[in-house]
């Protein structure tokens, strides 16, 4: 059976894909103690050409400080779109308790994300 890209994996496995006859490339993981894969993985090894296993690398604390900012500036993108609802209703006098709420619970969630936002700039 025809495969290609092999690499092993973090497992001591290989994955690679494999070439069927009906459906094309497709991706599988090759461990010789699983039954169904071991002469594939045993056919892959004898072949040669297995890429090494690299491991994924571990964001830096700058990069996980910008994903943070990002999902916070998106969040408080989300609760100025949340906010106009409840604002709308204050606005031409139809509010119930549930609109002051409402205002109030995500006024305090924009406040800590503020906050915290604050924090990562720092």
């Amino acid at each position: 059976m025809e495969t290609r890209n092999a690499q092993y994996n973090k497992f001591g496995g290989i994955d690679c894909e494999i070439n069927h006859p009906v459906f094309g490339w497709i991706p599988s993981t090759l461990s010789e103690d699983d039954a169904e894969t071991a002469g594939l993985f045993a056919q892959v090894l004898a072949a040669g050409n297995i890429a090494a296993y690299v491991p994924p690398q571990t964001p830096t604390q700058a990069e996980i400080d910008a994903q943070r900012k990002n999902e916070i500036m998106q969040r408080l993108k989300q609760i100025d779109m949340d906010s106009i609802r409840p604002l709308r209703a204050i606005a031409t006098g139809n509010a119930g308790q549930y609109d002051h709420d409402k205002l109030s619970a995500l006024d305090e969630a924009r406040a800590t994300l503020v906050e915290e936002l604050a924090g990562l700039s720092a």
